[in-house]
């Protein structure tokens, strides 16, 4: 069977450190950020929705956090209907390699879906670049920890490199 966003430009998707700040903590009642920071818990996801709006063609991956505590369902709650859209899968769902999905990095399991997914060209937003192979760094756009996406060079870089994976090959 094929899978979701086959041949498409894809953008494998971080919630923390990019929509809010990677410092999300996980207690009794879910996940909070400190109140001192003064954040909000997905304050970037209208500028997200905003930008991808230019990009009608871009799927989403989700690769966070919060669908390993929540479930899909349960992080896709979280996001804009016009995101939630936009979602073709998770990077838990691929095949069980050597090692359980859950056990490997986050680049690791973003190469493995781009294997098996194929996208037309891809893009992996997150915080941090641990783990990335230098051979995979062109895809990668590292976001502000604890602005995100909010950054005026982040958005700039951001539209530059949807405009590339979303371009028809030649």
């Amino acid at each position: 069977m094929r899978p979701h966003g086959q041949s498409q430009p894809l953008m494998y998707l971080d919630f923390d450190g990019t929509l809010h700040p990677k410092c999300c903590l996980w207690g009794a009642t879910g996940p909070y950020l400190e109140p001192a920071g003064g954040h909000k818990l997905f304050e970037h996801s209208r500028l997200l929705e905003t930008i991808l709006g230019e990009y009608p063609a871009i799927r989403l991956v989700l690769h966070s956090l919060w669908v390993e505590k929540l479930g899909v369902n349960g992080a896709l709650a979280r996001l804009p209907a016009t995101l939630r859209r936009r979602v073709v899968g998770t990077t838990l769902e691929a095949p069980a390699p050597r090692q359980p999905l859950i056990q490997l990095s986050h680049a690791e399991r973003i190469l493995l879906d781009v294997e098996r997914r194929k996208p037309s060209g891809w893009l992996a937003l997150q915080s941090d670049r641990e783990g990335w192979p230098e051979s995979a760094m062109v895809h990668l756009l590292k976001t502000d920890p604890e602005q995100g996406i909010a950054p005026v060079l982040v958005q700039a870089s951001l539209h530059s490199r949807l405009l590339n994976i979303s371009l028809p090959s030649r």
